[in-house]
């Protein structure tokens, strides 16, 4: 199996488990590290694409607010951006 096959693998494997939260009554139940984890990891796999803050926000069950100050706080560290479209990696 190759780079670019695990990758699609893991890909598809986080969109299964990122829809499966969403439709749970545990997505209180998570943890701030994994609320952080996934949306690097949302960005990073989708790297070129640019996401709104609700978008997010809806993804990790979080507030607008919330989320967005979460990605402040990490784009102080990471190559994180936001512009008029949304938030993306460098």
């Amino acid at each position: 199996m190759d780079r670019l096959d695990r990758l699609d693998q893991v890909g598809s494997h986080f969109k299964k488990w990122s829809q499966m939260l969403l439709t749970t009554d545990s997505a209180k139940d998570i943890l701030p590290t994994e609320r952080v984890g996934m949306v690097v990891f949302l960005l990073m796999d989708n790297r070129g694409r640019k996401f709104t803050t609700a978008e997010l926000a809806r993804t990790v069950s979080l507030t607008h607010q919330g989320t967005w100050a979460m990605l402040a706080k990490l784009s102080r560290r990471l190559p994180i951006c936001q512009d008029i479209d949304g938030w993306y990696i460098i």
